[in-house]
């Protein structure tokens, strides 16, 4: 079919891209800026959900259950990293805070440099004073910037920005937490919504 070809040029992007990323300069540590390979646009995007939408997802392998899982902090401070304002949370939001806002930021940073769009993720919700005092609703929230200034946010979880990683790299199953590989295929409904795509 046309899209398995079209996909199979964007694979072949992706497997060069992702070489020039990782690629290591005199140290070993430093890789390459991601403008030194494509970005994908919305056309290839809707290639790679035409794709994913159409083939047979593949079987759950579960992964690691051993995990014991510690409990959140009872205090966290979060340092906003716009005003550089710091705000104390002592309720459900110190295991995001402490354990995965990082992992969100770094997983944010990566889906921006696989798109020709912006990508952003947006903390200013839990900062009380870019909030304007009242952090109850504080939550992450993901922004998709179009070239014509267009915008669509939302509200997302470290699993969404997993899913969307592991989406725009042309995989079909995506890694949770606990190294289980999961198809994509039932996210595609969420994947459009969260890249501001139309509906099928």
């Amino acid at each position: 079919m046309w899209y398995i070809a079209a996909f199979a040029g964007i694979v072949l992007m992706g497997a060069v891209a992702g070489t020039i990323h990782t690629r290591s300069s005199g140290n070993g540590t430093a890789p390459v800026s991601s403008d030194s390979f494509k970005r994908l646009s919305i056309e290839e995007i809707n290639l790679l959900l035409a794709r994913l939408e159409s083939e047979e997802p593949p079987e759950v392998i579960n992964g690691a259950m051993c995990y014991r899982v510690a409990g959140p902090p009872s205090v966290a401070e979060y340092t906003c990293p716009l005003c550089g304002e710091k705000t104390i949370y002592q309720d459900h939001r110190t295991e995001l805070i402490e354990y995965q806002l990082e992992t969100a930021r770094r997983l944010a940073e990566s889906v921006d440099s696989f798109t020709e769009f912006d990508v952003l993720l947006d903390e200013s919700l839990f900062c009380s004073f870019c909030s304007q005092g009242s952090t109850d609703d504080a939550r992450l929230v993901l922004r998709i910037i179009s070239s014509d200034g267009e915008e669509v946010s939302n509200i997302v979880s470290l699993t969404d920005l997993r899913i969307l990683i592991s989406f725009l790299r042309g995989e079909l199953c995506w890694l949770n937490e606990y190294d289980a590989r999961i198809p994509l295929k039932d996210q595609s409904d969420r994947i459009r919504r969260l890249l501001g795509l139309p509906a099928e």
